[in-house]
């Protein structure tokens, strides 16, 4: 029987669906882990990523291969590649590597914002022992030298993932950040920063309730953007107080926690206040739990004052 040619193999053969994360770090450094495997030679760094699994959504999977391989929980999105960015295998290698069963990967990029201590990283024992170790060290690295890092058939994929990703400088000494009303075009990246806002929520319903206040005439969102990336937001709405009186409700203020320290809370209530204003309302509420000390604190320096606390009260039947 002939021997099957790799053009007619690579033809029959379908690209494996992944997902891969670009960690920033707050000095606009890249996240990259040194693979077990020296066959390559200097070719041995790579960004974590992994298989989609069957129903699960690219960002899902991203997250889930990032705590997998590296321990990492503590992100936040900041963007998406826009397009799929695909890799052939050498010929050598088809039948042989993705499990014999692949051409090549079909893979969508993320870029996290990493938030947590160095600590948190742990590539020899991810997970605490959870998932068996893929790499043996790992390191920050400029981003526009990864692809020579990385092995040469994978070199052109990840030339487009620098170029997906090169906008992104993250530098808090020296960021500009502007503050600008949320649009259906945000949708996404709101979505994911309301995620981590509020996780016991779904995504699904969070993209709802976000659908609702931009159509509603009593409502406004503000976003704080670096460049393009959303890094935090305010909602507010009008409603009655209990005295009947119209006031501003200050739905929700949350900052990426990378840029809390520079008090960009106080830029985003501003614009807030502003839209109070022109609605003729002369004051803004708002309400978080009792035992929230930081979110408490929060508000008294934004120059809230307290003056209510509740107590609520359950009877299961």
């Amino acid at each position: 029987m002939a021997k099957q040619s790799p053009e007619l193999k690579r033809d029959i053969m379908p690209y494996r669906d992944c997902a891969g994360c670009v960690v920033f770090n707050s000095k606009g450094q890249v996240l990259i882990c040194e693979r077990k495997s020296k066959k390559q030679g200097k070719h041995i760094w790579q960004f974590p990523q992994g298989g989609i699994d069957s129903f699960e959504e690219p960002i899902d999977a991203a997250l889930r291969e990032l705590y997998e391989e590296t321990s990492i929980r503590s992100v936040s999105l900041l963007t998406a590649a826009t397009d799929w960015i695909y890799y052939d295998l050498p010929d050598e290698y088809l039948g042989i590597a993705l499990k014999g069963k692949f051409r090549g990967q079909r893979q969508k990029w993320f870029a996290f914002l990493f938030e947590g201590s160095e600590d948190e990283i742990n590539v020899i024992n991810p997970a605490n022992g959870e998932y068996a170790s893929e790499f043996s060290n790992w390191r920050w690295e400029k981003l526009k030298k990864t692809p020579k890092l990385i092995v040469p058939f994978k070199q052109e994929a990840y030339k487009k993932i620098v170029s997906a990703f090169e906008h992104i400088v993250i530098n808090l000494k020296e960021k500009s950040t502007k503050v600008k009303a949320l649009k259906s075009k945000h949708l996404n990246m709101w979505v994911e920063l309301r995620h981590k806002y509020s996780p016991q929520v779904s995504r699904k319903n969070h993209r709802a309730e976000s659908l609702a206040l931009l159509k509603s005439k009593k409502a406004k969102s503000f976003g704080l953007f670096e460049g393009d990336i959303l890094i935090g937001f305010a909602e507010v709405y009008k409603k009655q107080d209990d005295d009947g009186s119209d006031i501003a409700w200050l739905n929700g203020i949350f900052i990426t926690q990378g840029y809390r320290q520079w008090d960009l809370d106080k830029k985003l209530l501003q614009s807030v206040e502003k839209w109070a204003k022109k609605k003729n309302l002369n004051k803004i509420n708002s309400q978080v739990s009792l035992n929230n000390e930081r979110a408490i604190s929060s508000h008294i320096e934004l120059g809230f004052a307290e003056v209510k606390r509740v107590v609520k009260f359950s009877k299961q039947l």
